[in-house]
């Protein structure tokens, strides 16, 4: 049986969990994973509504899968530790809402997506963003705000802001100096803004 309803379900201990097919798909609260790893088993293993924190020390792997999630917070690793595919997570960041990760995020094929509503992503800490696939704002706002010489790093892909639809307010926003490595390809459609 799966873990259903809502409320705050917590990783302990210092293994990894790799979670079964359709453990946790009728699951909408909260997933805190504190020390250990969490592993997806499958594609949009966890609900679209469910949030993410990922604490220090601990890590939340992708496995080559790709997933939704309504938050992303903590300053814990996000990767992917396989690479035949090109996994995605995708963020559903409502309205009015702000979140702030500060762990690293690696994976040479793992993109990051920031979709709908006009929330609010924000990118800080000493910690690097190392990803070969595509860091995407199509809703609302990111904001980079890495320090201590860390930067982020799309390697093979490229920072896009917006797509080719309709104007709807996707920002990507500077809060510090020298956030993206020098090799970075960006695309931004012209009606999105940089600040």
């Amino acid at each position: 049986n799966g873990v259903s309803g809502a409320g705050t379900w917590t990783k302990t201990g210092a293994g990894t969990l790799q979670l079964g097919a359709g453990s946790f798909a009728g699951y909408s609260g909260s997933m805190v994973v504190s020390a250990g790893t969490v592993k997806l088993g499958s594609t949009n293993q966890l609900s679209s509504g469910l949030g993410l924190t990922i604490g220090a020390g601990a890590t939340f792997d992708l496995n080559d899968l790709n997933q939704t999630v309504t938050s992303l917070s903590g300053t814990g690793t996000l990767t992917s530790s396989s690479n035949a595919g090109w996994p995605t997570l995708t963020l559903n960041l409502a309205s009015g809402q702000t979140n702030t990760f500060s762990g690293p995020i690696s994976g040479s094929h793992l993109s990051l997506n920031k979709i709908s509503g006009t929330g609010t992503l924000q990118l800080d800490g000493a910690t690097a963003v190392n990803i070969g696939g595509d860091l995407t704002v199509s809703a609302g706002v990111l904001e980079l705000n890495k320090t201590g010489g860390s930067r982020i790093n799309t390697n093979t892909g490229r920072i896009q802001l917006g797509d080719s639809g309709a104007a709807d307010g996707d920002i990507i926003r500077w809060l510090g100096d020298d956030q993206l490595a020098t090799t970075s390809t960006i695309t931004a459609y012209s009606y999105r803004d940089w600040e």
